[in-house]
């Protein structure tokens, strides 16, 4: 009903599949959700109760039988007094969460999601009497495709919804001033002021190996030594519109086109290799795949330039990772790296593939130049770091 595709996957695989946007989704009770830490790769919790999932207490039959009566009677009645008392625990356990969170005394909730987090703290707030701020992190209505056949009821309904949930909110915090105009234009009945989200980087930074692990994972890729690769890490997507980046790669001139290695996996993978394909392009493009999140800035440091076609980001997380990790970025113009993207200081925005193929020429061919926007990457991606925020 809802367009939902399900798909078979080992459990032990899953948390990293949700990371990487290879699957949207999975449904478990909270205490698989939390034993897993599903919850730290998920933004959104949905409490919908639509199905009651037991946990019987099963034993085989034959060995059932070959029980006395007497110890028979002993599992039945233990089994029965297992579940009242399960069931009771469990209701408890929420009303006793929200007990201790009220004894806390929190002066200012934080919410930065939209779904049952948000209704949950909304009871907290009630009993603390303590004011909702939210930090609005998704431009729904770039994903209302996913949920609705026509875009125009999908964008309405993210309007309106919007609406609904600012008036539980005492202020309501914008990553970019992207977020901040297009809240204002909902007509959001709180304030809304920009605070831009700090990102943690600690990991990323350039290869300090002398460019070894980045040369043998070239190679592993069939990537000649000293070729130029653009370098796509994320979920494959359609609003991400990748499609774009393939389609201005067939338009550079063949005797010195870069390689485009996209990193990360999801639905629009299937079509973005059937485009490759068509413009027989699978000479001069990678499909890595999923990765593990520890081996993410290894990646970012296999490409020369970050690239991205998105007008869907509300921030944009992988921007500033590819800068932390020295990558110029060359990007589709968007008014939520304002500030951020500036041209021939960090890397460029682009409006059309005129601009385009012009940036990439210059940071191509001047090595001077690729060496100040390095450093000036770096610099960059510093001043949104998680450290730099709290200051």
């Amino acid at each position: 009903v809802m367009g939902a595709d399900p798909t078979p996957m080992a459990f032990g695989e899953l948390f990293t599949a949700l990371q990487q946007g290879t699957i949207d989704a999975q449904e478990n009770p909270l205490s698989v959700i939390t034993s897993s830490r599903f919850n730290e790769v998920q933004d959104y919790l949905s409490m919908t109760e639509h199905v009651y999932s037991a946990a019987p207490l099963m034993v085989s039959k034959a060995a059932y039988d070959a029980q006395p009566e007497d110890l028979q009677a002993v599992v039945d009645e233990a089994g029965m007094e297992a579940c009242v008392w399960e069931r009771e625990y469990l209701a408890e356990a929420e009303t006793a969460w929200l007990d201790e969170l009220e004894a806390w005394g929190p002066e200012v909730i934080h919410t930065q999601s939209e779904f049952s987090p948000f209704m949950l703290a909304q009871r907290v707030a009630r009993r603390c009497h303590c004011p909702v701020v939210h930090t609005y992190h998704t431009v729904y209505e770039d994903y209302t495709q996913y949920l609705f056949f026509s875009e125009r009821l999908g964008r309405m309904t993210a309007e309106k919804a919007t609406r609904i949930l600012s008036g539980y909110c005492s202020l309501m915090l914008a990553p970019t001033e992207k977020v901040r105009a297009m809240l204002n234009r909902y007509g959001v009945s709180c304030p809304v002021i920009t605070v831009p989200t700090g990102i943690d980087l600690t990991a990323f930074g350039p290869a300090q190996d002398n460019g070894e692990e980045k040369a043998r994972m070239r190679a592993e890729l069939g990537i000649p030594e000293g070729d130029t690769v653009l370098l796509s890490l994320g979920r494959l997507a359609a609003e991400k519109n990748h499609a774009q980046l393939v389609r201005l790669l067939a338009a550079q001139p063949e005797e010195n086109r870069p390689w485009l290695v996209f990193v990360g996996d999801g639905p629009a993978r299937p079509d973005l290799e059937a485009l490759t394909k068509e413009l027989k392009l699978t000479d001069r493009v990678r499909f890595v795949g999923m990765v593990k999140p520890d081996e993410v800035p290894r990646w970012y440091r296999v490409g020369d330039i970050f690239v991205s076609a998105s007008q869907s980001e509300t921030q944009g997380l992988t921007y500033f990772e590819g800068m932390a990790c020295g990558l110029p970025v060359l990007c589709r113009a968007d008014p939520c790296l304002d500030g951020v993207v500036e041209n021939g200081f960090n890397g460029w925005q682009w409006k059309d593939e005129a601009e385009f193929a012009s940036a990439l020429n210059t940071i191509i061919s001047d090595p001077a130049l690729r060496g100040q926007l390095h450093q000036n990457a770096l610099a960059t991606a510093a001043r949104y770091s998680a450290e730099h925020f709290a200051q």
